[in-house]
């Protein structure tokens, strides 16, 4: 470590030994928050985000028994404070949000109506969206120091699929029992039929966070298979990958999330310019429909099936969203200008006869709560991002940008994506990568100049 960040971490024990001796009842999260800094400072740089992001994806906080109830969303919030402030000392606080506005919009009315409307309870909503700011400093104060930012958010994504999907395939075998590997792990319990039993819900707590999860793992790794430039091994691991992916978003039965694959590779395909890349496409997409086809004749072709369209497609489902929207338009003219905030739209819905998570639809969940700002500034963002994904130069960033953003906004108008602690800041992390750089890293000569006191030549 840097003298200065050797420093900081002596003086932050430091301090957490004074505020132990003050404050005993507060030692056990004094002494998280310490060493979680510590821990924070002392990652290299080829591992400072895809570490965290990777536990914050793996880690199902929201169906543990001790963190659920009143405290969820505290976890993805604690940590992504530390990891910003922790990426803000390290880089000695240099930090531009200028680009981002959108999101900082976003966030903002979706605050207001519900600080306006707290007598209404749901203020838990909030702690994800302000999680999801602290994700929005952590990573933009990474930019210009870490290098494969991109990379390595793309990394942790793809490893949070695979692992979530060969445990999700070793509990449906029998072999793994997953409340047993995560003490007090209580995912939701959905179900196909009393033959095909239960979706799986990996370690994401819920078999449609699990099947948003695959699904940009398996864009991201079609993305890297269809990139001009990789190597060997990178092919090996992208092939692992998207076969787990795919296979773990069978095994949940989201057919949003299918539904978001299948435009989002679409997307991917349609904006593709380089030539080389968009023939690796073109034959990936042939040679995944030949194996399409193979599967089809065998026995496992009808499993899939059950999965995707069979026992999967409860026409109740369908009716369910259909209700919402019915719903949504009778009651329209009760919905204030700037929206009733996450607790009035838990109110208003239960006197439409339903809850909140029964609108299955964050475009509507949106409406209620901010307003006709609330899906409006969400698709204003949408548009503006893809759109900046396609100008990006030709790799696998713009690829798995503009295929992973296009899959999270069709998969949302599907269910309640953002019910999930850490899918605003999953949501933000995307987001980031498409928009570019908010600063530069300083030239070399201009650096050493600066430190000299002298004009670079």
């Amino acid at each position: 470590m840097k003298p200065f960040t050797t420093i900081a971490a002596c003086a932050s024990l430091l301090a957490a030994g004074l505020l132990v001796n003050l404050v005993p009842t507060g030692a056990a999260l004094i002494v998280a928050v310490v060493w979680g800094m510590v821990l924070a400072f002392s990652l290299p740089r080829n591992l400072s985000i895809v570490a965290p992001m990777f536990l914050l994806l793996s880690v199902p906080a929201d169906h543990i028994a001790t963190l659920n109830g009143p405290v969820q969303g505290f976890m993805v919030l604690g940590l992504l404070m530390i990891l910003a402030a922790s990426q803000l000392l390290r880089n000695r606080g240099r930090l531009s949000l200028r680009l981002d506005l959108d999101l900082l919009l976003l966030v903002t009315v979706l605050t207001i109506p519900t600080l306006l409307n707290l007598a209404g309870g749901e203020s838990r909503g909030l702690l994800f969206w302000f999680a999801a700011v602290f994700a929005l400093i952590w990573l933009r104060s990474a930019q210009g120091v870490v290098e494969d930012l991109p990379e390595q958010v793309m990394t942790a994504i793809v490893l949070a699929g695979s692992l979530g999907s060969v445990l999700a395939i070793l509990a449906y075998v029998g072999t793994v029992d997953l409340a047993g590997i995560v003490p007090g792990y209580e995912p939701s319990a959905l179900g196909f039929d009393s033959f095909m039993g239960l979706r799986a819900s990996g370690l994401s707590g819920h078999p449609l966070r699990f099947g948003t999860l695959t699904m940009l793992g398996s864009i991201i790794s079609l993305a890297w298979l269809a990139e001009s430039q990789r190597t060997e091994r990178s092919t090996v691991l992208a092939t692992t990958s998207l076969g787990l992916s795919s296979l773990g978003l069978a095994l949940s039965g989201a057919r949003g999330a299918w539904l978001g694959l299948c435009l989002g590779v679409a997307a991917m395909i349609l904006g593709q310019r380089d030539a080389l890349a968009r023939r690796r496409v073109v034959r990936l997409m042939v040679a995944i429909s030949i194996g399409a086809g193979i599967i089809a004749l065998s026995g496992f072709g009808a499993f899939l099936y059950e999965r995707l369209a069979g026992s999967a497609a409860h026409p109740a489902s369908w009716a369910q969203r259909q209700d919402a929207l019915v719903a949504v338009a009778g009651w329209g003219r009760r919905i204030p200008l700037f929206g009733l905030g996450f607790g009035g739209a838990t109110e208003l819905t239960a006197r439409m006869g339903m809850l909140l998570p029964n609108l299955e639809n964050e475009y509507l969940r949106f409406l209620l709560a901010a307003g006709v700002a609330g899906p409006l500034v969400l698709l204003v963002m949408g548009v503006r991002r893809i759109r900046s994904a396609i100008r990006l130069p030709s790799g696998l960033t713009r690829s798995a940008g503009i295929g992973c953003l296009t899959a999270l906004f069709v998969n949302m108008a599907t269910y309640n994506l953002f019910s999930w602690s850490v899918a605003p800041s999953l949501f933000v992390a995307v987001a980031v990568l498409t928009l570019g750089k908010a600063r530069e890293p300083l030239h070399a000569d201009i650096v050493l100049a600066h430190r000299m006191a002298v004009r670079p030549a």
